[in-house]
Order: structure tokens, then C-alpha cells, then sequence
């Protein structure tokens, strides 16, 4: 997983640890009265906990899993390395994929950029997949490329708002 530390490092770290943690935290939240967790990151995780846990991932990945007449999919990960794995994601769902990557804490042209390549090799929607990317980024993006550009921030909410 990719995140921004308080000093704006970027760095990776391994997601049985984060589970780890996440479960601490989330038993904390409950034993304090919280009836709700949200997990605001598109990894998958797997957690045991005494409330229900709405995921990014499951909000945007599962729920709102792209429909087929969307077409070719591009989409767009923090890093290089993270491509392959997100197209074997989303093949998973029969859906044809193209990938990129785009720092979602660099400079939004790259993001631009990236979208814009993917539009012309013939992505029909792209998923800036990431919990960093922001809504002003998808709107730049979407500019670019001339594509409807979908981010996981929008969808989490709509999952939040909907088991509120």
C-alpha cells in the first residue's frame, strides 16, 4: 500500500501489518461507542471486527464494479509496479483493461497526462484507483482525456452516507 506520512514522505507498507493495526483501532472505536468503521484506502483487507466495516474496496471495487458496456477500462495507480496487479483485478470481472500510473501527491499534470495516453489507447472510463487521488484531479483528468474519470473518495462517501 502507498501513503503520505505527516512529514509528506511517500512511502509502501505491507498490508498484514496495517490489518493488524486497523483491527486494534477499530476495537478502540467500538469499545468507545462507534457503531461504524470506514477504511479509506482501495487495498483489499481482511478484518475481524464487532461493528460493520465499510471498505474502499468494497465500495468502489465490489459494489460499484464497472459495468461491461463501460468498455475498455483505464486505469490509473500510484505506482508502476501496482499496474499489473490492478489489471488482473479488474480482468477478474471479464472487463479489458489498460493501465498507467500517475503520483496522486505529484504534480496533477502527470495525472492529466496519464489519462489523456490512456483515453487515446482506448479506454472508454478511467479509475484513478486510489484514496489519494482527489476530486480536482479527477476533473483535470477528465478534461484531458475527454472521458468520464471515476475516483474511490466519491464512492465511500455515497457507501457511508447510505449505512448512516
Amino acid at each position: 500500500l502507498i501513503t503520505m506520512l505527516r512529514d509528506g514522505t511517500q512511502v509502501c507498507v505491507r498490508v498484514p501489518e496495517v490489518e493488524k493495526l486497523l483491527e486494534g483501532k477499530i476495537l478502540q472505536a467500538a469499545a468507545e461507542g462507534a457503531e461504524l468503521a470506514a477504511i479509506m484506502c482501495t487495498g483489499e483487507f481482511r478484518i475481524d471486527a464487532p461493528i460493520p466495516v465499510i471498505t474502499a474496496d468494497d465500495a468502489f471495487h465490489r459494489l460499484q464494479i464497472f459495468p461491461e458496456s463501460c468498455g475498455k477500462l483505464g486505469v490509473i495507480v500510484p505506482e508502476p509496479e501496482q499496474q499489473e496487479t490492478f489489471a488482473s483485478y479488474y480482468e477478474a470481472y471479464g472487463l479489458p483493461v489498460i493501465t498507467g500510473s500517475a503520483d496522486p501527491y505529484g504534480q496533477d499534470s502527470a495525472i492529466a497526462a496519464e489519462a489523456k495516453r490512456l483515453a487515446e489507447e482506448g479506454a472508454d472510463v478511467i479509475c484513478l484507483d486510489c484514496m489519494g487521488f482527489s476530486e480536482k484531479q479527477a476533473e483535470m483528468a477528465e478534461k484531458a482525456s475527454g472521458r468520464e474519470v471515476r475516483i474511490p473518495r466519491t464512492e465511500i462517501i455515497k457507501a457511508i452516507k447510505e449505512a448512516i
